[in-house]
């Protein structure tokens, strides 16, 4: 028996090890958190760098950065290199003009969240699917084979993965404070977005309060961890998409919503992905036989 634990140590740690470093699969994830990062920042901060704003120096790099490496990203001609500029564009939005500047606007929770995929494509071969790169390789005579799959590592993957994982434990952590687990806090959230100033008069008001602060806790908790549990993937994906749609719904939360969506995609199988895309465009129903040119009827 002492002899059979550490085999199966072994065992574990280099499943987990192939799960984390080694795992390949389809790369069209990638193509897609690439076009939706550049889009979701481009939502956000591409119109405080637009001409009628002035520019300085630290204002173009930045326009430049956001504009022209993000069309560059977002259609993946030069992906390599532009991903990199890119996410170095975000990287000072969030640190030199929200830090350091400090413009708060770039240091809201969710502005980290889109920075962290930003570098996470930049590390990925995001270029390898639904590029202007690839179309070049396939037109271009030469190109080895392997440069023409759609596979790459999936370890970036799971850095987006962690990233949302961490989303979810810390603002739960964050959340167990007397002010929040009381109900206080949601209390305060429903009399500012949706009642008023006077305090409802509902018996139950709250205790309803309460149970919708412990459990936005226990869902955010939940989700820390058992997204990575492969049976229970689907529903998790499930709830997390309710649950942020009910966030979305019912308060501010700009593009947290949406920045999430994206970074689900990390919980996903890549190859099922690919599945399902070539599914959507695969033609209804069998091809129809050509016919035959009929005599004109006279």
């Amino acid at each position: 028996m002492s002899a059979t634990a550490p085999n199966l140590d072994r065992s574990r740690a280099s499943k987990l090890w192939t799960w984390l470093v080694d795992a390949e699969g389809s790369t069209r994830t990638y193509a897609l958190l690439r076009v939706g990062t550049v889009c979701l920042c481009w939502a956000e901060w591409a119109e405080a760098f637009i001409g009628t704003h002035g520019y300085s120096t630290d204002r173009l790099l930045t326009a430049m950065g956001l504009q022209l490496c993000g069309f560059l990203t977002l259609i993946g001609l030069y992906t390599r290199v532009a991903s990199a500029l890119f996410a170095l564009t975000t990287l000072a939005l969030y640190y030199y003009w929200g830090h350091y500047k400090g413009v708060e606007a770039y240091i809201h929770h969710h502005s980290w969240l889109m920075v962290a995929f930003s570098v996470f494509v930049a590390l990925a071969p995001a270029g390898r699917s639904y590029s202007v790169d690839r179309w070049l390789a396939l037109h271009r005579g030469g190109t080895p084979r392997e440069k023409l799959a759609e596979r790459g590592p999936l370890w970036p993957l799971r850095l987006v993965a962690f990233q949302i994982s961490a989303v979810y434990f810390w603002g739960a952590y964050d959340k167990l404070q007397p002010g929040f687990l009381s109900g206080v806090r949601m209390q305060h959230h429903f009399m500012r977005f949706f009642w008023g100033s006077d305090y409802p008069q509902w018996s139950g008001f709250p205790l309803l309060a309460q149970v919708a602060a412990i459990g936005t806790i226990l869902v955010e908790f939940g989700l820390a961890f058992l997204l990575f549990v492969p049976r229970l993937q689907l529903p998790c994906i499930i709830v997390a998409v309710l649950f942020h749609w009910g966030l979305y719904e019912t308060l501010p939360v700009g593009p947290f919503t949406l920045s999430v969506y994206l970074g689900l995609l990390a919980f996903v199988d890549p190859n099922v992905v690919h599945r399902i895309i070539d599914t959507l465009g695969a033609p209804v129903g069998p091809s129809q036989p050509s016919q035959p040119n009929q005599p004109n009827e006279r």
